[in-house]
């Protein structure tokens, strides 16, 4: 289980992007979801490959779980090559 980010270092984590006009992306491979000072909280996960492609393309899912700016969705990448 990865160490969690507290809430009190993802406030400064946000605040000094904010400042400084860079986005901030923290990647927590299988953590539990916590409270966080995040904009948007996001889940990727592998998809199906599309049966036309015998290698199989590379697929995912991205969930937007939390927008604080905006509505949240789940989209796949179904484009083909």
């Amino acid at each position: 289980m990865p160490r969690a980010l507290d809430l009190v270092a993802s406030r400064k984590l946000s605040f000094a992007a904010g400042i400084s006009g860079v986005t901030a992306i923290v990647l927590r491979e299988g953590a539990e979801a916590v409270p966080s000072a995040a904009l948007t909280r996001w889940q990727i996960s592998s998809a199906p490959s599309s049966d036309k492609d015998a290698w199989g393309s590379p697929r995912f899912t991205a969930e937007l779980t939390r927008n604080r700016l905006g509505p949240t969705g789940r989209w796949r990448n179904d484009m083909e090559p």
